[in-house]
């Protein structure tokens, strides 16, 4: 992929809420420049990422994260968003997502699994 680590080209799409646009980005990019541009995001721009994206494209955002981050973000969605999210990570990356939610937010998610 042409783009640099802090691809302009995901960001015009993010902005743009071109959900298979991010898709394929994600898709072609190399994954250490994935990482590093998924890393970088604004809090914003990574909850309109993974509410763009399906279930399982978001999951795999998702799980590229730091934890923190990744918390932080499904966090701030919807919990429906949140769950589908969550389903389709792997059972070990649920646990550690929803065991650092606050109870209310977890709980939320939780009745929508």
């Amino acid at each position: 992929m042409s783009e640099g680590p802090e691809s302009p080209v995901l960001s015009s799409r993010i902005e743009a809420r071109d959900g298979l646009g991010c898709a394929e980005w994600l898709e072609e990019a190399a994954p250490r420049d994935a990482v590093y541009t998924l890393s970088h995001l604004t809090d914003e721009q990574r909850e309109i990422l993974l509410a763009l994206l399906s279930p399982q494209d978001a999951a795999d955002v998702v799980d590229q994260l730091p934890e923190t981050q990744a918390v932080d973000a499904i966090e701030h969605l919807d919990a429906d968003v949140a769950a589908r999210i969550i389903e389709a990570l792997p059972s070990d990356e649920q646990a550690d997502i929803i065991g650092e939610l606050d109870d209310e937010e977890a709980e939320a998610i939780l009745d929508e699994l």
